[in-house]
């Protein structure tokens, strides 16, 4: 919820293994979500969501490795794009603003919905449900479903939520419509009311928001610098700040990057960038390591294909995946990389595919501290990868 990407310390991913969840011989089906971890639920440690293309119907689905049961058949709804959990309920965030809350048998709790197409990554801060759509931040209680506080976005989309634990707030990004109009950055009290509101002229904010530093009272993201008139005369940067949630930022470490930093994460004293540029026929995507309490850089990597992101970072390692075309010579058109945090160096490369090969969605969700999981965009499948 704090948008970290933190995972577990796995190690080396060295083994992967595949199942294929729901009935898919009966069905079309559709992968919207990433596999989401579940507490206290027995055998089943894992939910995702599909859609039923036959029945048109949204499906919620509890697995394990070896076997997988449909729990929630939500018909005529839109898409669900999202699930958050805890160990009393799951959290369906749907395509149109509407929550679903059910307990882990799949029994509906309550529905509600926020006004609007959903627009950032929704955050459970222990009382509330938070979401953001194209036209308000509303904060749900997670208990009835009943709106505890609305704050409507008409100066821009609201792309980022983060909750900081330190302070009760929930911090937001909101990139405005209007290209005069500067992105700005809220910060919101638990009842809802304004503490702090910066915007930030001269500078298009293109990543999330991710908390950092030692104490995790900082904030890095990833901008455009804005410089003339063309976008080719824009620098892309990676900044860290301080004192936004009160309303003072100072500017403590800016790196200028050669690509689109549109993935922040962080572990607290290192951030990680990651992203891609594609100019003149050729792409270069890349990851970047800074220390969030420094101003200087740890390291660096570039490549020539895609760095699938977001990428995860333990205290140890970081964790990302690159795809490939079908014409490149490689033992899969995904593979799931390991890299020492201190150095960067590759320290595994494992191929994810199975008998057809697919790219992966390379976010890397961690199987408690066994290994991760990772879902196929293209059908009902879910990779596990294990030291």
């Amino acid at each position: 919820m704090d948008g970290s990407w933190m995972v577990p310390d796995v190690g080396v991913p060295s083994t992967c293994s595949t199942f294929a969840y729901g009935d898919s011989t009966k069905a079309s089906l559709s992968v919207l979500t990433a596999p989401t971890p579940l507490a206290n639920a027995g055998e089943y440690t894992y939910a995702i969501s599909a859609t039923n293309f036959t029945t048109s119907s949204s499906l919620v689905i509890l697995g394990n490795e070896t076997s997988s049961k449909i729990i929630a058949s939500i018909p005529g709804a839109k898409p669900i794009i999202e699930l958050l959990t805890d160990p009393q309920a799951i959290y369906a965030v749907h395509l149109d603003g509407k929550v679903d809350a059910m307990d882990h048998g799949g029994k509906n709790l309550w529905s509600a919905h926020l006004s609007g197409f959903s627009t950032a990554h929704s955050i459970l801060t222990g009382e509330a449900l938070i979401g953001a759509t194209d036209s308000a931040i509303t904060s749900i209680d997670i208990r009835s479903g009943k709106i505890i506080w609305s704050y409507p976005t008409s100066i821009g989309t609201a792309r980022s939520l983060i909750y900081d634990d330190r302070t009760k707030c929930c911090i937001a990004l909101l990139s405005a419509y209007n290209r005069g109009v500067p992105d700005t950055i809220i910060t919101f009290a638990s009842k809802g009311e304004v503490r702090a509101r910066l915007g930030f002229p001269g500078m298009r904010i293109i990543s999330n928001l991710c908390l950092c530093g030692k104490d995790r009272n900082k904030i890095a993201l990833g901008y455009l610098k804005e410089a003339g008139s063309g976008l080719s005369e824009r620098t892309m940067h990676v900044a860290i700040y301080s004192g936004i949630e009160d309303s003072v930022s100072r500017n403590l470490s800016d790196h200028t990057i050669s690509y689109f930093a549109t993935k922040i994460c962080s572990n607290g004293p290192v951030v990680l960038s990651a992203g891609f540029y594609s100019g003149s026929g050729d792409l270069e995507s890349g990851i970047d390591a800074f220390y969030a309490d420094d101003t200087l850089k740890l390291w660096q990597r570039r490549f020539t294909y895609p760095v699938v992101t977001p990428v995860g970072i333990s205290t140890k390692y970081a964790y990302f995946a690159l795809t490939f075309s079908t014409e490149s010579v490689v033992p899969s058109r995904s593979i799931f990389y390991t890299l020492d945090l201190s150095t960067g160096k590759t320290l595994g490369e494992l191929p994810v595919g199975g008998k057809a090969e697919g790219m992966v969605n390379a976010i890397p969700m961690p199987m408690n501290e066994r290994g991760f999981m990772m879902a196929d965009p293209l059908r009902p499948v879910i990779y596990f990868l294990k030291p």
